[in-house]
């Protein structure tokens, strides 16, 4: 997945722009110092000029503000989103079904950041629980993984599928270990009214071979890990795809979106909702796409988020009146 050029270009200027405050700051205290000892006289420097040394002060401290920022208060700070989705019927024996859906998890420890994410879990009181993909970032974090996915519940189940970080450790057994259903290029019907089809991120099987023998009617619900998927769509009819991966860039920039989603689309589904409109659909009224931009941080590169918290998303179905 290639980096489009704008984006190596901006972060070239995030990188430049501090490091050239920086020096220009360093270089006006070293004149301040160089005229009072007389080391230096003469007509002023353009270093000296109020409107270089000052702009310069203001980038270097709105970088470091930004750069604490994203270190160490957006990380924790969880959004809760909420959309919602009409259904032609109701479903589950609900007229409103809620779903949560986590992605992303990227678990290191359990600290505060697990802890309000459960919460918010808690609160919504969703009737079912979806995960899609991308745990853990080390080994280490097993024990975290079962323990977080017990102490999140809902009356029909937690279902997750794999991400592409996912092949290196047990994930269906700790899944399994915490009760919870693992969907590895495989399907659950729940309560004969909702079809969870949940495709691997290194899928052995397509849409359209996970989809054989499974019942036409029942409302379909398509997991995973990445907006990539978007292309088997054509291949099955889905009512809802539900997908991670991007973190919603993790790093956004105003006006400009996400830097990185490290998908084929690009920022084309860099993150919430989607409309998947026929033909690339083969449900009749498209399908309602969503990016979650998950919970956690890659494990490549530093831990940071800017402009793209970590989240929980509601997801009601509310059937038709």
């Amino acid at each position: 997945m290639a980096v489009p050029v704008s984006a190596w270009i901006i972060l070239l200027l995030i990188a430049l722009l501090p490091v050239a405050s920086l020096l220009l700051v360093l270089s006006r205290l070293w004149c301040l110092y160089a005229r009072r000892t007389r080391l230096l006289s003469g007509a002023p420097r353009l270093v000296e000029r109020r409107a270089v040394w000052a702009s310069a002060a203001a980038c270097l401290g709105l970088s470091a503000a930004c750069a604490g920022y994203a270190l160490f208060v957006e990380p924790q700070w969880i959004e809760v989103t909420r959309i919602e989705v009409a259904v032609p019927r109701a479903l589950l024996g609900r007229e409103r079904l809620r779903i949560v859906h986590l992605s992303d998890l990227h678990l290191e420890g359990f600290g505060a950041r697990e802890r309000s994410v459960i919460e918010a879990v808690r609160e919504a009181a969703p009737h079912l629980i979806i995960l899609t993909g991308d745990y853990m970032n080390e080994g280490g974090a097993q024990n975290d993984l079962v323990n977080f996915l017990k102490s999140i519940e809902a009356p029909h189940g937690v279902f997750g599928v794999g991400g592409n970080w996912d092949g290196k450790w047990p994930v269906a057994e700790l899944f399994a270990s915490a009760g919870a259903t693992y969907l590895r290029d495989d399907w659950r019907l729940v309560g004969g009214d909702v079809l969870l089809v949940g495709q691997d991120y290194h899928a052995t099987k397509s849409l359209a071979e996970l989809l054989e023998g499974a019942s036409d009617g029942p409302y379909r619900v398509f997991l995973h890990h990445s907006p990539d998927a978007v292309d088997e769509l054509a291949r099955g009819r889905v009512d809802l795809f539900l997908c991670g991966h991007t973190h919603g860039g993790q790093v956004r920039l105003p006006f400009y979106g996400a830097l990185l989603t490290m998908t084929r689309h690009g920022r084309r589904y860099e993150q919430g909702r989607y409309g998947v409109a026929p033909p690339a659909s083969a449900h009749p009224d498209g399908t309602t796409m969503y990016v979650n931009r998950g919970v956690g941080m890659s494990g490549f590169g530093p831990r940071v988020r800017f402009l793209a918290r970590p989240e929980v998303a509601i997801i009601d179905l509310v059937a038709a009146r």
